[in-house]
């Protein structure tokens, strides 16, 4: 019994529920078995939760106010594929539990709940993730940081894991460089795995997806009354950050009149919610990334160079795709595994045509772009060989068979043909539903609002 709550002592358990009895009872019977449980009162919370910190098992109720059982199941499986979730349900329910199996659910157990049996349900599940075989690579092409995989041995990458190492333990202010696609906030999430703050949160903030007013009340939370919509006390990322890991994504699209009260934060520790007079603290390490040329905005008047100067301390430049070609085939390896792995699929080979074309690929949108690729041919795909029918038109089209670039070049579509393209697509296989298609791009809703007035897609 003893080895068994030595297994499970980093595994976390989030409980979801709107009975408070029943959250106390199951998170108290848990806790003895060596589990780590956090708890929530509604589905909301429970994303909250999820988003910050990497958990293993979701028990779920069925029946709750506001978001459904059901519908926080298809959210977490959307996002985070490889959590387990089980379902709590009363007798009257089995038939929807049985649909949620069908979902994607590990389990389900009725209520009233046996703890024994669900301590089994979870000891198993547990054993499961385990026992499950991780994507087999070469080790000296893998950068482990806990949960965190990054695959690659070129230079640039050896050099981008070698200062992870170095600067994770510290409490230096971390920006990360690079274009769309390349992998900044899985840097960021190994920066805080490896540093002496990953028992506690990783909280993420896009400056890009918010407007001003929406940006500061959630970066500094709120009083209630401080603005029309405002009925209850909300805390924030700085707060809710306390003694984690803060990592602001798309730093240099923050607001101007935003960077000042930011920097205030940072040099002194202190802010005050909106609305409110309490001066409050918090202790948290920054982390910041952004796509652009933030010495040419310090010129135009864009950014605070003093702000630049508080989060630049460490710079982590990521290389594009392009400049790594090296490591494509290790990339492939570990993506094709990944994905036969998630769909119980057998890995198929690839062509030597197919793997030409992915490696001349400019690949604009970087590794994000290429794991999509490789997603959509592992589900096109016969099961038994990778073609270049199952890859994108586009990729097949820009591929030069002789002579020089240039000689081509008027066959390659500009990045915004390419993005406009790429769009359109997701939409057309979400069937026009927005959610699923800003979350399949991993971008926000209103970024992609955005880009389908930019390119007259909307519907």
């Amino acid at each position: 019994k003893m080895t068994d709550r030595m297994s499970h002592k980093n595994s976390k358990i989030l409980i979801v529920d709107d009975e408070a009895n029943l959250l106390k009872t199951l998170k108290d019977s848990l806790s003895l078995e060596g589990y780590h449980v956090l708890t929530a009162s509604n589905g909301r919370n429970a994303l909250q939760i999820l988003s910050m910190l990497p958990i293993n098992v979701v028990l779920t109720d069925m029946k709750m106010p506001g978001m459904s059982g059901f519908q926080l199941l298809k959210q977490i499986k959307q996002k985070w594929p490889d959590v387990h979730v089980i379902v709590m349900t009363g007798y009257g329910s089995i038939q929807a539990a049985v649909e949620s199996i069908q979902q994607g659910a590990s389990n389900y157990i009725l209520k009233p709940i046996h703890v024994n049996d669900l301590i089994r349900n979870l000891s198993e599940l547990i054993q499961k993730s385990a026992k499950r075989s991780p994507v087999k690579i070469d080790g000296q092409s893998v950068f482990r940081a806990k949960d965190i995989i990054i695959v690659g041995s070129s230079p640039k990458l050896k050099h981008v894991f070698e200062m992870i190492r170095k600067v994770a333990s510290t409490d230096l202010p971390v920006l990360i460089l690079g274009e769309s696609g390349t992998g900044k906030e899985l840097v960021a999430s190994a920066l805080h795995n490896l540093s002496n703050r990953s028992e506690n949160a990783f909280v993420k903030l896009n400056c890009a997806a918010l407007p001003e007013n929406l940006l500061e009340s959630e970066l500094f939370g709120y009083e209630a009354g401080a603005f029309t919509d405002a009925r209850k006390p909300k805390a924030g990322k700085l707060e809710l950050a306390q003694n984690g890991t803060l990592f602001l994504d798309e730093i240099g699209d923050m607001p101007f009149s935003m960077q000042a009260k930011l920097l205030r934060v940072l040099e002194y520790g202190e802010f005050e919610r909106l609305g409110g007079t309490q001066t409050k603290k918090s202790d948290f390490r920054v982390t910041a990334a952004t796509n652009q040329d933030l010495y040419r905005n310090i010129g135009a008047g864009k950014f605070r160079e003093d702000l630049f100067y508080r989060l630049n301390a460490i710079t982590l430049e990521l290389p594009p795709l392009r400049e790594i070609g090296e490591d494509i085939p290790k990339f492939l390896q570990y993506f094709l595994r990944d994905y036969c792995q998630r769909y119980h699929l057998p890995i198929p080979k690839i062509s030597g045509a197919a793997l030409e074309i992915l490696r001349n690929y400019r690949w604009p949108g970087n590794i994000r772009e290429f794991k999509n690729v490789i997603q959509r041919a592992v589900v096109l795909s016969n099961g038994n060989q990778i073609l270049p029918s199952d890859l994108p038109h586009h990729l097949v089209e820009t591929q030069s068979p002789s002579g020089t670039d240039a000689e081509f070049t008027h066959r390659i579509p500009s990045l915004e043909e390419l993005e406009r393209e790429h769009i359109r697509r997701i939409l057309e296989i979400t069937h026009g539903n927005k959610n699923r298609t800003a979350s399949i791009l991993h971008i926000h809703r209103d970024t992609l609002y955005r880009k389908l007035k930019k390119y007259r897609l909307e519907r």
